[in-house]
């Protein structure tokens, strides 16, 4: 599960210390209504121990591109025969339109039926001067004073969707029966299901931060569904889910790129060695790795997190003055007529500074 705060307030919320537990208070996914370990227990025991969601990928780059994958698929009960359910969240951080893509991906050897569910203090109501997106489904906005979260729901399409109350039992007293114990709202609850029971679901959704008095950031889900394009009035995001669509092409997954007054600032692919947006060349690499990169002013920041030693080439329009690799200073390896810039890279996470480039990257 997950929790929002931006800009002091707290946009996406969790239900709080109820009993008995419940999947479906949290912002998550509940499974034929439940799912998780200690479903309807006042005091679970939680073995065996080993059988808890766990952290799968984190792919952090400060202030261009966070990415982290959480697999649950082992915490749901074994009669729900769970084979699969990983979260991938991936944030790009903004001053006022920092936004959230969240990818849901279930499998089971059996049918059921999946909730997706987003909790918050105020309720989730449709947003009038929001465009619906393709398929006809309506974008959801939780105000919370001056800032709001707005819900951009793509797949599944046509879903069933209910804003309500989020009633929870709240007290235990030994002396008393679990079942006299008295309801009580605790906020409010944005709920998403799928109208047939399936053994694979995905959940698609991208959720924006803005103020209250504006729709924020427009979404869409283009190229057939393999790109999300992300738009403000000061950049614009594609996203391709499987590394390639929008004009991306990888051999990874969940790449990125951001154009700002017309430039290239920030691009971002997970497990690949080759990176192009439109034709132009971003990045290469002998051998897997994740790779973020921000431009500002003449100055290209980039992270790599390579699991073994990798030789990286980073394709730019100029020679960079000067190259530091986790903070120290290294030799300039630039060929101009094929615009690269060459990096033999240790395996692990680093930090690459180029200086003294031009605004404009990548090669046709």
């Amino acid at each position: 599960a997950f929790l929002i705060f931006d800009h002091g307030e707290y946009l996406a919320v969790d239900t709080g210390y109820i009993i008995p537990k419940l999947t479906r208070v949290h912002n998550t996914i509940s499974v034929d209504g439940g799912g998780q370990l200690g479903e309807g227990q006042n005091w679970p025991i939680y073995a065996p121990y080993d059988q808890f969601a766990f952290i799968g990928k984190f792919f952090p780059a400060a202030d261009a591109y966070y990415y982290v994958c959480g697999r649950a698929g082992n915490a749901y009960k074994p009669n729900l025969a769970l084979e699969k359910f990983d979260r991938h969240i991936i944030m790009m951080p903004d001053s006022e339109n920092t936004y959230f893509l969240i990818h849901d991906e279930l499998a089971s050897a059996k049918l059921h039926n999946y909730d997706w569910r987003l909790h918050s203090a105020s309720q989730a109501e449709i947003f009038s001067e929001q465009s619906v997106i393709e398929g006809g489904q309506a974008n959801y906005s939780i105000r919370q004073n001056k800032r709001a979260l707005t819900v951009n729901l793509l797949t599944p399409k046509s879903p069933a969707i209910k804003s309500g109350k989020n009633m929870v039992q709240t007290l235990y007293d030994p002396a008393i029966d679990t079942k006299g114990i008295p309801m009580e709202q605790r906020g409010f609850v944005l709920s998403v299901s799928p109208t047939a029971k399936s053994k694979e679901q995905a959940f698609l959704t991208v959720l924006t931060c803005h103020d209250s008095e504006n729709p924020g950031p427009s979404v869409q889900n283009t190229d057939a569904g393999k790109a999300v394009i992300v738009t403000t009035d000061r950049w614009t995001d594609v996203l391709a889910i499987t590394g390639s669509g929008g004009g991306l092409i990888s051999d990874g997954a969940y790449a990125m790129t951001r154009r700002q007054d017309s430039e290239l600032v920030r691009w971002a692919v997970l497990d690949a060695t080759k990176l192009s947006f439109q034709g132009e060349k971003l990045f290469a690499a002998s051998s897997l790795c994740s790779v973020a990169g921000k431009t500002r002013e003449s100055v290209l920041e980039i992270t790599i997190d390579a699991q073994e030693a990798v030789e990286v080439v980073i394709y730019l329009s100029s020679k960079p003055d000067n190259i530091k690799l986790d903070g120290k200073a290294i030799p300039v390896k630039y060929d101009a007529s094929s615009k690269r810039l060459e990096l033999n890279i240790p395996s692990g996470s680093h930090s690459i500074v180029a200086s003294g480039i031009s605004q404009s990257n990548g090669d046709k």
